[in-house]
């Protein structure tokens, strides 16, 4: 074989190197620009799904606020208080996570039933924050558990009102829970507001008709009128009413500790220290 047949060879054998690897590579563009037609097709319907899914997520939520928008705010105020009042009036407090529900429901009739069961059941989520709120009286609080749960609901809410007391008296300058002034002195708190009143914390405070600590003046009739409660505060203390050791008082009591905690944990008067900020709690 002379050189030039040879160089034929190697020239032949390169180009048709050259046009398989050209060949592959053609191959491979053509693949690769059919994967790309499948995903811009998959693209294109995965967009014409999530468009109108799209358009009718934003209509959802325009619509929601328009509803949210035309809600009676004030007319929903109006319930709370109505609510919080027909609690106050039979020996409940209100607190924080206490279902709003109750608004709707709630009355005369029904309130004992169902303030029974609300607090009975949420009980259980303040039981750690009361505690940790009022750790410095780990022991009593301990006690006043064993106590309900032993049914000893005589001592119980008496050991309740001791309790009460001493964390109100040590913190809002020696006023007690049931104190009349402890209205006044509410109405300092930065956040207190007439207006925008925030019922579940602040009401059980400035309410007149809150019969768990409404006081009478000593006539001849106030151990009549003491009676008729046999949950209210003076009226235990006092001896006006021997038949406050049930059940159900345990629980009113309770929902006070609740509010309490509320209140010591939210109330600027109290997160700073009240009127005595070495006896800050």
């Amino acid at each position: 074989m002379d050189e030039n047949n040879l160089n034929k060879d190697v020239l032949k054998i390169f180009i048709d190197s050259i046009k398989k690897q050209t060949d592959s590579l053609n191959n491979i563009s053509k693949r690769f620009k059919e994967q790309l037609n499948g995903m811009m097709e998959i693209s294109k319907v995965w967009t014409d799904q999530i468009e109108p899914f799209s358009k009718e997520y934003q209509k959802a939520i325009i619509n929601s606020l328009k509803i949210f928008k035309s809600i009676d705010f004030k007319d929903f105020d109006e319930k709370v208080k109505k609510s919080c009042s027909i609690m106050l009036e039979n020996g409940f407090y209100p607190y924080y996570i206490l279902d709003m529900s109750v608004c709707n429901k709630i009355n005369d009739k029904n309130v004992n039933k169902l303030m029974s069961e609300y607090v009975s059941n949420d009980f259980e989520y303040y039981r750690n924050r009361i505690l940790e709120t009022f750790s410095k009286y780990k022991t009593i609080i301990y006690e006043i558990f064993r106590l309900y749960k032993n049914k000893k609901y005589r001592l119980c809410v008496l050991s309740q009102i001791n309790f009460l007391s001493m964390i109100f008296n040590e913190t809002f300058d020696n006023l007690d829970f049931a104190d009349k002034h402890m209205k006044g002195k509410i109405k300092q708190s930065k956040d207190y507001d007439e207006k925008k009143m925030n019922y579940v914390l602040y009401y059980p405070y400035i309410y007149k008709e809150n019969n768990l600590i409404k006081s009478y003046k000593y006539y001849k009739d106030v151990c009549e009128k003491y009676k008729i409660y046999n949950y209210n505060r003076n009226s235990i203390c006092h001896g006006y009413n021997n038949l406050f050791a049930t059940k159900i008082n345990c629980i009113r009591y309770f929902s006070v500790m609740m509010n309490a905690t509320d209140l010591f944990n939210n109330c600027d008067l109290v997160i700073s220290g009240g009127n005595k900020i070495e006896t800050k709690i």
